[in-house]
């Protein structure tokens, strides 16, 4: 990548190394990141300067085939054209993705019309990691007639898929804040308390209320998803009987 400052603006080289990728970062303005096949740049923040200093901070996220320890290399040109020598500035090792993971859902394995339910889920890069996590109470894994609902975490929002899953009622639910319930054909869901985080665990607590013609021992399903879209598999945590 190569920083020009008389315009504030980073471009990332391509492939070939025989020109620019399209796309523009400029330092301290949000705005969409640039990617080639090893990399994507974006917006860290601000340049500053101090003294005879810059600093140009920039995001970058690897691709998951550029793997291995990669040396880091820096060089800088003065508006005289005078360069400095390519130095030799350390190494890094970029790492795949880290997948995310559904934990558990308690209590489990039991019924009744309504109960509380708490969600776990985990992230190795830790829970602020996490985006949307998903719970799923059907006979099988499969959102038309089941009882689906998915917490966004960066509104700390609970949401209640529709009956032909298709989209969400309308309304949500604030975990730890008491409100009204959302409901489909299926259930109602409710504040079942505040969401916890530590460390790279997250727990989403939930009030489920079935519905009478809900019946029938359902199968519990989990998956979630983390800011970079990498998503757990669909786990089956156990079984829940509505009545």
């Amino acid at each position: 990548m190569y920083y020009v400052r008389s315009s504030n603006s980073l471009y990332l080289i391509n492939d070939a190394a025989n020109g620019a990728q399209p796309g523009v970062i400029n330092p301290g303005t949000a705005g969409a990141p640039v990617s080639n096949s090893q990399c994507s740049i974006a917006n860290a923040g601000p340049v500053t300067t101090s003294g005879n200093a810059l600093t140009v901070p920039v995001s970058v996220t690897f691709a998951s085939s550029f793997t291995g320890a990669k040396n880091v290399y820096g060089l800088a040109t003065n508006d005289a054209g005078a360069s400095s020598d390519w130095n030799t500035l350390g190494t890094w090792t970029p790492s795949a993705s880290q997948i995310p993971a559904a934990v558990s859902v308690t209590p489990v394995n039991g019924h009744g019309a309504s109960q509380t339910f708490t969600a776990t889920y985990s992230d190795p890069a830790g829970a602020a990691d996490l985006n949307v996590s998903y719970l799923l109470f059907n006979s099988s894994l499969s959102g038309p007639g089941g009882c689906w609902i998915y917490y966004v975490q960066s509104t700390s929002s609970l949401y209640l898929i529709n009956d032909a899953a298709t989209g969400t009622q309308p309304g949500s639910v604030t975990p730890g804040v008491a409100g009204a319930s959302v409901s489909n054909n299926q259930c109602a869901i409710s504040n079942g308390g505040a969401v916890t985080a530590a460390g790279t665990t997250l727990a989403v607590p939930v009030t489920v209320t079935f519905s009478p013609g809900f019946t029938g021992t359902k199968n519990v399903y989990a998956l979630t998803i983390n800011n970079a879209s990498v998503s757990s598999p669909w786990q089956t945590m156990g079984t829940w009987g509505p009545q």
